[in-house]
């Protein structure tokens, strides 16, 4: 009785995230497919997939094995959506543990960087607006301990 009410109420199993990109040739995006059509190359830490852009923004999947170097975009707002696995922001003199369904806004000119302690890569949908040009990406330095203090 007490499950047929939560699935009355909307409170059904969990799916996966649904991404869909109405500014692409097919609506939904194939998440599994991207990923496997985008592997890691040896070494590599972490892999940006353009998906797709407007006027006024970009879409991109970001694929994360281990973590990110310490940047700032100076001229470029970012949203950015947890789709899969887990992983610690360090922005704004904080670490924030992120996990699936979060949502973090990253203002232009703010240095960050992710870190995965998900056992897989963490899969993250990003947007850029205007829309990333690949160029403003400015590596401040390597990510330290001072960085968080």
């Amino acid at each position: 009785m007490f499950f047929t009410l939560l699935m009355m109420m909307g409170c059904g199993p969990l799916r996966q995230p649904a991404l869909y990109a109405l500014n692409v040739e097919k609506d939904r995006l194939d998440i599994q497919k991207i990923i496997a059509d985008n592997p890691l190359a040896p070494g590599e830490a972490l892999k940006k997939v353009d998906l797709g852009r407007t006027s006024s923004s970009s879409q991109h999947l970001i694929i994360v094995l281990t973590n990110e170097l310490l940047h700032v975009h100076e001229h470029h707002d970012g949203e950015a959506v947890i789709i899969e696995g887990k992983g610690n922001l360090f922005a704004a003199e904080k670490k924030i543990s992120l996990k699936k369904g979060d949502v973090v806004v990253l203002p232009q000119g703010l240095p960050h960087y992710f870190e995965n302690t998900h056992s897989k890569p963490t899969i993250i949908f990003v947007t850029f607006s205007p829309p990333y040009d690949d160029l403003d990406h400015l590596i401040v330095q390597s990510p330290t301990k001072e960085f968080l203090q």
